[in-house]
């Protein structure tokens, strides 16, 4: 493997949550590695766009993405790096065969044909398993919406909480042993400095690779980091600390984690869905909205939440259940 002596190679995983405002960072943590692993797929698409045989908006298309315009940006920042000589991979197994599958879905192969491709491909098998899983759990979590139950709710959060741990376990060992590959191959190169981007509820990864190369990782978290920029102390994030609770198995009390999931309720349901690029007036968009919406739900009780999900059952019911999802 490459030379893991002290001071010769360093690590670093970066959590960065999938906003623009987050690229001007991002970039210069990039700018000073030699090697940037990034969180998707290792394609062909990929070195296409990075070699500008692809356009930018095209990419974020193949990789059916949610955070477009953050995708568009990036690969603009990673398309200069790798005109600079600093190398720039995909690791990201669990999405590479996700998006075959929705490839062979998008190309109206049967379902019969689907899986007897699946069942032959140990890894494809271990992915439609746990996307059906955790499909399932949302589905249930979008039906509770309509129930006019907010305790059938919270259980259904809940549920779909735990089944998404479980998927971020698995991505995160998947991801670790793809990494330790890719660092396996760079025997003999000169990489100095070597930055492994993250999203910021994939805290196992980092532990898990620290224990497959038996070495110090270093990690940064990019939000903290512009929350001291803004002079903001950090909040609870109810869904972050639900995950972590089911992650890595926090002693909480039920109540807790009852309240942690009727507060992610109507948190999700105030958060701004849509992309922002940032501009002078508006440098953090995303980072302020969301920072005002933490500051009201951590406020909330159980009863409070109840109480706003009524309201929101409400009006639902009077368009006739329309758009559901899109609301939260």
């Amino acid at each position: 493997m490459f030379d893991q002596g002290e001071g010769r190679t360093s690590i670093t995983v970066v959590f960065v949550e999938h906003r623009p405002e987050y690229l001007t960072y991002l970039k210069d943590m990039f700018s000073r590695s030699d090697l940037v692993i990034l969180e998707e797929p290792h394609t062909t698409e990929l070195i296409k766009v990075l070699e500008g045989r692809m356009t930018p908006e095209e990419y974020a298309t193949r990789v059916y993405t949610e955070f477009q315009l953050y995708i568009e940006k990036q690969v603009e920042i990673l398309r200069e790096l790798h005109l600079r000589g600093i190398h720039v991979i995909g690791c990201e197994p669990y999405l590479g065969k996700l998006i075959e599958i929705y490839n062979l879905i998008s190309q109206g192969i049967d379902k019969r044909q689907l899986l007897d491709i699946i069942e032959n491909d140990f890894l494809m098998k271990i992915v439609y398993n746990v996307e059906n899983l955790v499909s399932g759990k949302l589905i249930e979590y979008y039906e509770s919406l309509l129930t006019g139950n907010f305790d059938i709710v919270v259980s259904s959060i809940i549920n779909y909480a735990r089944a998404d741990a479980y998927r971020v376990i698995i991505r995160d060992t998947l991801r670790a042993l793809c990494v330790k590959d890719s660092l396996s191959r760079l025997y003999g190169r000169d990489v100095r400095d070597i930055v492994i981007e993250a999203g910021v509820v994939h805290t196992t990864f980092p532990m898990i690779l620290r224990k497959m190369l038996g070495r110090d990782i270093r990690c940064v978290n990019l939000k903290m980091i512009l929350l001291r920029e803004l002079n903001l102390r950090p909040l609870p994030h109810p869904g972050y600390i639900l995950s972590k609770v089911f992650i890595h198995g926090l002693p909480y009390s039920r109540n807790y984690i009852r309240l942690l999931a009727a507060r992610c309720f109507v948190y999700n349901l105030f958060i701004a869905k849509k992309e922002y690029i940032p501009n002078k007036e508006f440098a953090f968009p995303h980072i302020i909205q969301e920072y005002k919406v933490l500051q009201l739900v951590n406020r909330l009780n159980y009863e409070d939440c109840r109480n706003i999900y009524e309201r929101y059952y409400r009006s639902i019911v009077r368009r006739g259940g329309r758009n559901v999802a899109n609301s939260c």
